[in-house]
């Protein structure tokens, strides 16, 4: 298992175990498509070093977007 999913599993079974909803996207490109689909979510957890694009422009890319409501908790 690589050292990615292994964290992925790990994420998933403790949120599950709290009644939260899981999904695991390997490329901000793929968050981006999420949310212009339509796709809610009450947080994400993101990586910097995704494929195709870094989190800051992943970031950057999903403010544009009229369906996305940034509020960051850092």
């Amino acid at each position: 298992m690589t050292k990615d999913k292994e964290i992925s599993k790990n994420i998933k079974r403790k949120l599950n175990d709290k009644e939260f909803s899981v999904s695991h996207l390997l490329s901000g490109l793929d968050a981006i498509d999420k949310i212009k689909s339509g796709k809610k979510y009450d947080f994400i957890l993101i990586e910097d070093d995704m494929k195709e694009m870094n989190s800051f422009t992943t970031l950057k890319e999903l403010k544009k977007l009229d369906k996305f409501n940034l509020a960051l908790n850092t």
